[in-house]
């Protein structure tokens, strides 16, 4: 009799890997030695992936088993985390009198911000505030520390103010 042990598929899943809420994210695995695959996320099976890859748009933990031609497994999991994008709210569109300033504040969410007016790139604009007094509509790109984006606008429009001259003296008849 002859007894042959067949060695084990190595799998390989990266730790500690997260993305931005919303997106999708490819997540690979370095294998050798196997033949089939099967993902889980939170112990539930995933149909239809049979690669050492896989596209997510949920967070949890995900496990790989991989299978060698003798019916070996190898097994690794990882959990991945969904990161929350900055949350920006610039308001709801105005109107405004000639001469007024606006101050759009992008929110404290962010690492990096950058303004737009009309689509433009307004040059050293990075802060979590701008001062408006122009009539446009303005963006901002909102990104936090773990590089996820967000970006909201917001239109004003400023009005020069009426005219209003002096009234003639009334006459009486």
């Amino acid at each position: 009799i002859t007894i042959t042990f067949n060695a084990l598929p190595t799998v390989l899943l990266a730790d500690g890997q997260k993305f931005c809420e919303g997106e999708t994210f490819e997540l690979s695995a370095t294998v050798n030695g196997a033949q089939t695959f099967e993902w889980y996320r939170n112990n539930g099976l995933i149909s239809n992936e049979t690669t050492n890859k896989i596209e997510i748009t949920l967070d949890g933990l995900y496990r790989l088993v991989a299978i060698s031609e003798f019916g070996c497994r190898g097994i690794d999991e990882t959990l991945v985390n969904a990161i929350a994008a900055p949350v920006v709210q610039l308001g709801n569109n105005a109107m405004k009198c000639e001469g007024d300033k606006v101050i759009l504040d992008a929110g404290p969410d962010g690492s990096t911000y950058q303004w737009f007016k009309d689509g433009s790139l307004i040059n050293n604009a990075t802060l979590q505030t701008y001062e408006v007094v122009q009539s446009g509509t303005y963006r901002v790109v909102v990104t936090n520390s773990d590089l996820c984006m967000t970006n909201d606008e917001v239109t004003l429009s400023f009005f020069a103010s009426p005219i209003v001259n002096d009234f003639p003296t009334l006459i009486n008849i």
